[in-house]
Protein backbone atom coordinates (compact mmCIF):
# COMPACT_ATOMS: atom_id res chain seq x y z
CA UNK A 1 0.00 0.00 0.00
CA UNK A 2 2.73 2.14 0.63
CA UNK A 3 4.81 2.04 -2.45
CA UNK A 4 1.39 2.16 -4.33
CA UNK A 5 0.77 6.04 -2.31
CA UNK A 6 4.42 6.97 -3.58
CA UNK A 7 4.23 5.67 -6.94
CA UNK A 8 1.04 7.68 -7.13
CA UNK A 9 2.22 10.92 -6.12
CA UNK A 10 5.71 10.47 -8.38
CA UNK A 11 3.38 10.29 -11.16
CA UNK A 12 1.26 13.03 -10.26
CA UNK A 13 4.46 14.96 -9.42
CA UNK A 14 5.89 13.88 -13.16
CA UNK A 15 2.77 15.18 -14.40
CA UNK A 16 2.70 18.49 -12.81
CA UNK A 17 6.72 18.89 -14.20
CA UNK A 18 5.26 18.01 -17.64
CA UNK A 19 3.13 20.21 -17.87
CA UNK A 20 4.87 23.31 -16.71
CA UNK A 21 7.53 22.18 -19.03
CA UNK A 22 5.05 22.20 -22.13
CA UNK A 23 3.44 25.30 -20.91
CA UNK A 24 6.36 27.60 -21.99
CA UNK A 25 7.49 25.38 -24.85
CA UNK A 26 7.30 27.46 -27.84
CA UNK A 27 7.29 30.38 -26.47
CA UNK A 28 10.08 33.14 -26.97
CA UNK A 29 12.28 33.78 -24.08
CA UNK A 30 12.51 37.34 -23.20
CA UNK A 31 16.32 38.62 -23.83
CA UNK A 32 18.46 38.62 -20.68
CA UNK A 33 18.98 42.00 -18.36
CA UNK A 34 21.58 44.63 -20.62
CA UNK A 35 21.78 42.60 -24.26
CA UNK A 36 21.26 44.40 -27.23
CA UNK A 37 21.59 47.96 -27.82
CA UNK A 38 19.35 49.11 -24.55
CA UNK A 39 21.74 47.26 -22.01
CA UNK A 40 24.01 50.48 -23.00
CA UNK A 41 21.66 52.54 -20.63
CA UNK A 42 22.70 51.06 -17.61
CA UNK A 43 26.12 53.24 -18.31
CA UNK A 44 24.83 56.41 -18.09
CA UNK A 45 26.61 58.83 -15.62
CA UNK A 46 29.10 56.25 -14.90
CA UNK A 47 32.60 56.27 -16.44
CA UNK A 48 32.45 52.88 -18.77
CA UNK A 49 33.00 53.53 -22.53
CA UNK A 50 35.00 50.94 -22.74
CA UNK A 51 31.75 48.98 -21.77
CA UNK A 52 29.02 50.78 -24.01
CA UNK A 53 31.78 50.20 -26.84
CA UNK A 54 32.54 46.24 -26.20
CA UNK A 55 28.45 45.78 -25.73
CA UNK A 56 27.59 42.79 -28.26
CA UNK A 57 25.45 44.57 -29.96
CA UNK A 58 26.97 48.11 -30.06
CA UNK A 59 30.17 46.34 -31.80
CA UNK A 60 28.55 44.43 -33.91
CA UNK A 61 27.10 47.51 -35.24
CA UNK A 62 30.36 49.56 -35.50
CA UNK A 63 32.02 46.67 -37.13
CA UNK A 64 29.35 46.66 -39.98
CA UNK A 65 29.37 50.40 -40.17
CA UNK A 66 33.51 51.34 -40.20
CA UNK A 67 35.13 47.60 -40.15
CA UNK A 68 37.20 45.75 -37.87
CA UNK A 69 40.68 48.01 -38.28
CA UNK A 70 38.59 51.48 -38.00
CA UNK A 71 36.69 49.72 -34.54
CA UNK A 72 39.91 48.72 -33.28
CA UNK A 73 41.17 52.50 -33.81
CA UNK A 74 38.03 53.49 -31.59
CA UNK A 75 38.38 51.61 -29.38
CA UNK A 76 41.96 53.08 -28.80
CA UNK A 77 40.57 56.49 -29.26
CA UNK A 78 38.33 56.38 -26.56
CA UNK A 79 40.83 55.15 -23.85
CA UNK A 80 40.94 58.05 -21.67
CA UNK A 81 37.48 58.14 -21.05
CA UNK A 82 34.76 60.60 -19.60
CA UNK A 83 31.27 59.79 -18.37
CA UNK A 84 28.47 58.01 -20.54
CA UNK A 85 26.19 60.66 -20.63
CA UNK A 86 22.36 60.38 -22.59
CA UNK A 87 21.64 63.26 -25.08
CA UNK A 88 17.95 63.57 -26.63
CA UNK A 89 17.56 60.01 -25.87
CA UNK A 90 20.56 58.56 -27.07
CA UNK A 91 23.70 57.01 -24.81
CA UNK A 92 26.95 58.65 -25.26
CA UNK A 93 30.43 57.56 -25.08
CA UNK A 94 33.41 59.70 -25.96
CA UNK A 95 37.02 59.83 -25.31
CA UNK A 96 40.55 60.11 -26.72
CA UNK A 97 44.13 58.38 -26.98
CA UNK A 98 46.41 58.07 -23.73
CA UNK A 99 48.61 61.35 -24.20
CA UNK A 100 47.09 62.46 -27.46
CA UNK A 101 43.21 64.11 -26.69
CA UNK A 102 43.90 66.81 -28.85
CA UNK A 103 44.95 65.07 -31.75
CA UNK A 104 43.24 61.47 -31.36
CA UNK A 105 39.33 61.41 -29.93
CA UNK A 106 36.37 59.31 -30.65
CA UNK A 107 32.84 59.74 -30.12
CA UNK A 108 29.97 56.77 -30.04
CA UNK A 109 26.21 57.59 -29.93
CA UNK A 110 23.92 54.49 -29.39
CA UNK A 111 20.36 55.11 -30.70
CA UNK A 112 18.49 52.83 -28.52
CA UNK A 113 15.04 53.93 -30.05
CA UNK A 114 16.20 53.64 -33.47
CA UNK A 115 18.21 50.99 -33.22
CA UNK A 116 21.34 52.67 -34.64
CA UNK A 117 24.69 53.17 -33.82
CA UNK A 118 26.79 55.91 -34.96
CA UNK A 119 30.33 56.87 -34.28
CA UNK A 120 33.20 59.56 -34.52
CA UNK A 121 37.05 59.29 -35.09
CA UNK A 122 38.91 62.43 -34.97
CA UNK A 123 42.46 62.19 -36.30
CA UNK A 124 43.68 65.85 -36.11
CA UNK A 125 42.95 67.60 -39.47
CA UNK A 126 40.45 64.47 -40.10
CA UNK A 127 37.22 63.93 -38.97
CA UNK A 128 35.49 61.00 -40.03
CA UNK A 129 32.00 59.85 -39.31
CA UNK A 130 30.20 56.53 -39.51
CA UNK A 131 26.37 55.75 -40.03
CA UNK A 132 24.14 54.40 -41.82
CA UNK A 133 22.57 57.92 -42.38
CA UNK A 134 23.98 59.75 -45.65
CA UNK A 135 23.65 62.89 -44.77
CA UNK A 136 24.63 65.35 -41.78
CA UNK A 137 21.06 66.49 -41.37
CA UNK A 138 19.93 63.39 -40.04
CA UNK A 139 22.69 62.58 -37.38
CA UNK A 140 21.77 62.70 -33.54
CA UNK A 141 22.29 65.84 -32.35
CA UNK A 142 24.69 64.45 -29.97
CA UNK A 143 27.26 63.86 -32.78
CA UNK A 144 26.53 67.51 -34.55
CA UNK A 145 26.96 69.19 -31.24
CA UNK A 146 30.38 67.12 -31.02
CA UNK A 147 31.49 68.23 -34.21
CA UNK A 148 30.34 71.64 -34.42
CA UNK A 149 32.32 72.12 -30.66
CA UNK A 150 35.21 70.10 -32.48
CA UNK A 151 35.61 72.04 -35.31
CA UNK A 152 35.15 75.37 -33.25
CA UNK A 153 37.88 74.68 -31.07
CA UNK A 154 40.40 73.94 -34.36
CA UNK A 155 39.13 76.63 -35.69
CA UNK A 156 40.50 79.00 -32.66
CA UNK A 157 43.95 77.20 -33.33
CA UNK A 158 44.08 77.89 -37.14
CA UNK A 159 43.26 74.19 -37.91
CA UNK A 160 41.07 73.59 -40.52
CA UNK A 161 39.12 70.52 -40.17
CA UNK A 162 38.09 68.14 -43.01
CA UNK A 163 35.02 66.23 -42.28
CA UNK A 164 34.13 63.12 -44.18
CA UNK A 165 31.29 61.07 -43.71
CA UNK A 166 31.35 57.47 -44.61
Amino acid sequence: MNCRKYAIGFLIFLGCVSLLSFSSFGQRKSPAAGSGLAGVKRYVGKVANDKVIANPAVRKELIAVMGARRYRLLDHYTLVQSEVDMISGDVVASGCAPHECMEKSALVIVDIDGRKVHAAIFENPRLTIYSREKTFDFLPNGLTDWVRLLVQAQAEDGVRIRIVQK
